[in-house]
Formats: C-alpha cells, sequence, structure tokens
C-alpha cells in the first residue's frame, strides 16, 4: 500500500482552490496542480500525480481554455448582466420602442499572437473556461449589427493600419458607408 501524499483534509482544501482559480480566470494546468501539491506536502509530486489526484476527486475534470481579456472579465458576472437587462426591458417599455428600432451592435476582435488554448483543471460544473490576457496585442476587429425585426447591416471588419491615408475621406475609394459626421471629419481632414 502506497502512503498518500496529502491528506484528506489537504486534498479538499486543493480541490476547493483549483475551483476558485477556474472561477477566478486564472485556471490551473496539471503542471500547477503538481506545483501546488508539492509546496503543501514539501515534497516532490510526481508527473502522473494530477490525473490521480483527479480520479480521486470527480468533482473535477480537464477543460480547454478560452481568451478573456482582463476589463471583459471584470466586467462579465451575472449581477451585472441581469441589472443590463432589467433596465433594457424597463426602457423599452417605458417609451414603448418597436423591434424595427431595436439594434444589437458588437465586436469581435480577433488577437494575433496570442497562443493555443491550454486544457486545465476545473470544477465538472463549471461551463466556460477562461484564461486572462493582458489585452495588449494587435487587433483584427469584426462589427457586426442585427436589427430585432431580423434585418442585418453588412459587417465590417477593421485592420490595423500604418497610416491614414487622406484622400480616402475625400474620395471614398471603397465606397465605404460612414456616419455622416465622420465622414465629413474625413473629408475636412484630408483638405
Amino acid at each position: 500500500m502506497t502512503e498518500q501524499l496529502l491528506t484528506e483534509a489537504q486534498e479538499e482544501i486543493l480541490a476547493k482552490w483549483i475551483k476558485i482559480q477556474g472561477r477566478r480566470g486564472v485556471p490551473m494546468t496539471y503542471a500547477s496542480v503538481a506545483q501546488s501539491a508539492g509546496e503543501i506536502s514539501g515534497k516532490p509530486v510526481g508527473e502522473s500525480w494530477p490525473k490521480r489526484f483527479q480520479k480521486r476527486h470527480p468533482d473535477l475534470k480537464m477543460k480547454t481554455t478560452v481568451p478573456l481579456e482582463q476589463a471583459r472579465a471584470k466586467a462579465l458576472n451575472k449581477p451585472t448582466v441581469d441589472e443590463f437587462f432589467d433596465m433594457l426591458a424597463s426602457v423599452i417599455e417605458e417609451y414603448n420602442i418597436t423591434p424595427g428600432n431595436i439594434y444589437n451592435m458588437d465586436e469581435k476582435g480577433i488577437q494575433l499572437g496570442i497562443g493555443a488554448k491550454i486544457t486545465v483543471m476545473v470544477d465538472r460544473n463549471q461551463r466556460a473556461v477562461y484564461s486572462i490576457e493582458d489585452g495588449n496585442r494587435e487587433l483584427i476587429t469584426v462589427i457586426e449589427c442585427i436589427c430585432a425585426d431580423g434585418s442585418v447591416i453588412h459587417p465590417s471588419v477593421i485592420f490595423q493600419g500604418q497610416r491614414r491615408n487622406s484622400e480616402w475621406g475625400r474620395i471614398n475609394p471603397c465606397n465605404a458607408r460612414c456616419v455622416s459626421v465622420l465622414c465629413n471629419r474625413l473629408a475636412l481632414h484630408s483638405s
């Protein structure tokens, strides 16, 4: 019979810590679980220890992360989201706004240079597993907009430019449709 590295109480604390870290957006890999176990026990941990630990704790499982920028992580919580939708419903009702006058616009930033997703240990019941990124990367942005009545505006893709071509605001070579204030500002700057 082999001696267990951590006591049951120590393992329970480590399992809780793994769950907390996963929910905070700092999930633990097998290597970081092994490192934590080694620090708790004061002894080196074998390569297969985290897998055996996971088997002893069926409430934990391995999942693949999704990068999440720090600023978005701070705003992504149930009370904030619920409050937003309660306010939205109140405004729609108060001003009798019809679906044809309700639009949802969103952007998706694609960060260049982000590494591959990693596999981490988290609470079995945790749905999304985010890994917080610092957000300091070059972006390509995709913007899309849809109306509550089902109509859509064509999506836009924005790439980082080296410099702005002053002719774009004046002659509009891409035949881009833009907000008149922005187009007027571009035309003024290019004159």
